[in-house]
């Protein structure tokens, strides 16, 4: 089970009655006279200890980890003012050129609110295109009624893709906005 986090009160009565009384079973047993629940482990006591020792305070030092030092105020200006020049640019390639790493340009990415968009392909709609639609669909309806089978011999698919614009390759249009820039 786990235990809970002692309070600086708490450790810093540790501490006095553990140079008065030298051992943690003794700081144990005081402990349960006077506070009346269950005692700090004494390997708990002992860490406090050494750490009181080493540092000269019972409070705790900071975080564990690595600082995140690189997503400071000036990485993320010089981040924004690189995004504003490119939205287009890559994650990989900012992280290169500003010599940032990939995961902290992410970070700076996600605590400005920037998202990425892909470009979403449509067909381009002239004004003739509707009623050449609307045609179509007459021309196909007289023919079901001057043949009614016709519908079983066609196959049907949604695999073709038809672009009027020429190829976009999607995967590398990436923009990076805070609104959906389409």
């Amino acid at each position: 089970m786990a235990r809970r986090q002692l309070s600086v009160n708490e450790k810093t009565w540790i501490v006095k009655h553990m140079y008065r009384l030298e051992y943690p079973i003794n700081v144990q047993r005081l402990w349960c006279k006077e506070i009346n629940n269950n005692p700090p482990h004494r390997n708990a006591i002992r860490a406090l200890m050494k750490k009181f020792e080493q540092t000269g305070s019972v409070l705790d030092i900071g975080p564990p980890g690595r600082p995140l030092s690189v997503t400071d105020q000036a990485a993320k200006d010089e981040v924004s003012s690189a995004l504003q020049k490119e939205p287009r640019t890559s994650i990989r390639k900012m992280s290169t050129d500003l010599s940032i790493s990939r995961s902290s340009v992410r970070r700076i990415y996600k605590s400005m609110g920037f998202k990425p968009y892909i470009p979403r392909l449509v067909h381009e709609l002239n004004e003739d295109d509707f009623d050449r639609r609307i045609e179509y669909c007459e021309t196909f309806l007289s023919l079901l009624e001057t043949e009614p089978d016709l519908i079983h011999h066609i196959i049907w698919s949604d695999e073709t893709l038809f672009k009027l614009n020429g190829h976009i390759n999607r995967h590398n249009s990436v923009y990076w906005a805070i609104e959906n820039p389409n």
